[in-house]
């Protein structure tokens, strides 16, 4: 309900599959296009995130401030987030807080991307 605040998107890696990996993947970048992005009156009249809490392992790591900007954004983590072998690792993005669309309250994201370290 509302703008979405307090909602999350969470992915799992899990390279226990992998026998031959030696947990040197790993994460520098998250590449974002914020908000509904079928064109610009659209995204516009719909909200955008503002602030995402991102947590690894369900420990909070950053706050992650995006622009409200139609462009695609990249956020440099200042760190690498190394994937260990066979364990899980959990990435957790938390709607902190929103852009208010012109004409709806519904928040989005349309695409988010990890760059990184290793083959990927």
């Amino acid at each position: 309900k509302g703008h979405g605040v307090g909602e999350y998107v969470e992915y799992t890696f899990n390279f226990n599959d992998l026998p031959e990996y030696n947990g040197t993947m790993g994460i520098t970048s998250i590449i974002v296009a914020n908000g509904y992005k079928k064109n610009e009156s659209v995204w516009r009249n719909n909200s955008r995130i503002k602030i995402f809490k991102m947590y690894i392992n369900n420990k909070p790591f950053a706050n992650l401030h995006l622009l409200d900007s139609f462009q695609i954004q990249k956020i440099e983590l200042n760190t690498t987030i190394l994937f260990p072998a066979k364990e899980n690792t959990y990435i957790k993005f938390e709607i902190v807080d929103v852009y208010p669309g012109k004409k709806y309250k519904d928040t989005a994201i349309s695409e988010l991307v990890f760059d990184g370290v290793g083959v990927h």
